[in-house]
């Protein structure tokens, strides 16, 4: 920023170290979040909210993060769904999971459904990539395996979502979708914390 020369150079450079900065950051993140899966814990600070909230602000993080053609149509629940849970952590399982799906969805869209089933959350996300065969659904939860069809990461964020929905009482299901096409993601949830 002190730097002599003109404007639009040193516009690109700071453009440059701030995404840099950026991609130094998420990198911090992901190994502090490999180290928590790793060891099987996290610390959830759990207050009143509002379930499609928490939603949205995971899929708004996942379109800032993936293509900008990235279609995720939301549908929403008859009425709201209030729930006890730590929104961060929450909002950032919900991430991943968008994250994963839209590795595999192509230019379908992703899907992001929300319902309650007795004192249950349930939050769906489905896509309509290649699937898995339904032998290999738990092996997509154990740290740094992931499926050989696509760009992966390093195979623990499924594994995070599982640690964020254990750490809520909750859990997380792998179902093939419709006719074996695409993957279903089930995050379950108590309803009273």
């Amino acid at each position: 920023r002190r730097a002599d020369g003109d404007a639009a150079t040193l516009d690109q450079v700071q453009r440059m170290l701030e995404e840099q900065s950026g991609q130094a950051q998420r990198l911090i993140e992901e190994l502090d979040r490999t180290v928590r899966v790793l060891r099987g814990e996290i610390e959830i600070r759990p207050k009143r909210c509002d379930l499609a909230q928490v939603v949205d602000d995971g899929i708004a993080a996942a379109k800032s993060r993936n293509a900008p053609n990235l279609r995720i149509e939301r549908i929403s629940p008859a009425a709201p769904i209030g729930i006890e849970a730590d929104p961060e952590h929450l909002s950032a399982a919900v991430e991943e999971l968008i994250d994963n799906a839209a590795r595999f969805a192509g230019t379908m869209p992703i899907r992001v459904e929300l319902e309650r089933e007795g004192d249950a959350a349930l939050v769906h996300v489905r896509d309509d990539g290649p699937g898995i065969p339904a032998d290999r659904l738990e092996q997509l939860f154990e740290p740094f395996a992931a499926a050989e069809s696509a760009e992966s990461g390093w195979g623990i964020g499924l594994g995070y979502v599982r640690l964020v929905a254990s750490a809520h009482r909750g859990s997380l299901q792998a179902a093939p979708g419709p006719e074996g096409k695409g993957l279903v993601m089930t995050l379950r949830l108590p309803v009273g914390g």
